[in-house]
């Protein structure tokens, strides 16, 4: 049986070759690596709301992904909880997911306004009763309550290499 003594010299040569190019920062460890950096898993869940009356609404959205699995039945994967909220000034508000291994093939979305003035939740839509689902991504939704209006921005999650 023939010994592949080459092999050993072979991979001492790729490590020497990644750490040069690290050290002399021609590169990024992940992606000599075959991973991907972690600024490349950015918001997938972004709310922007609009208020044009003097009755302030916080509004709270869940997203829910899910992967579809061979047998058809969705099986959760991830989830992001952006809002616009008064300490937010009710400007954009972007929630981030964890990567998984999985290609990801519908999402669910519930909301509900939150109105100040009188402590109510409004126009509420419960994920767990009447979810907005959809399987194409991106997407955007849309949602007026009085005066409010919410518009949801689903990305496209990138999938964990």
């Amino acid at each position: 049986m023939k010994r592949h003594t080459i092999s050993k010299l072979q991979g001492t040569i790729v490590v020497l070759t990644v750490l040069i190019a690290v050290t002399l920062g021609m590169t990024n460890p992940s992606t000599v690596l075959g991973a991907r950096a972690p600024t490349e898993y950015i918001d997938v869940a972004l709310v922007e709301c609009s208020d044009t009356s003097d009755t302030a609404y916080e509004v709270y959205v869940t997203v829910y992904f899910y992967e579809v699995t061979k047998s058809g039945s969705p099986a959760l994967r991830g989830w992001a909880y952006p809002a616009c909220t008064v300490s937010n000034g009710y400007g954009p508000d972007a929630d981030t997911m964890n990567p998984f291994p999985t290609k990801l093939g519908m999402w669910e979305v519930g909301l509900s306004f939150h109105d100040l003035a009188t402590g109510e939740f409004l126009c509420t839509i419960l994920i767990y009763d009447n979810p907005i689902t959809g399987t194409n991504f991106p997407a955007t939704i849309t949602r007026t309550c009085g005066s409010q209006t919410a518009t949801i921005t689903i990305g496209t999650p990138r999938v964990f290499p």
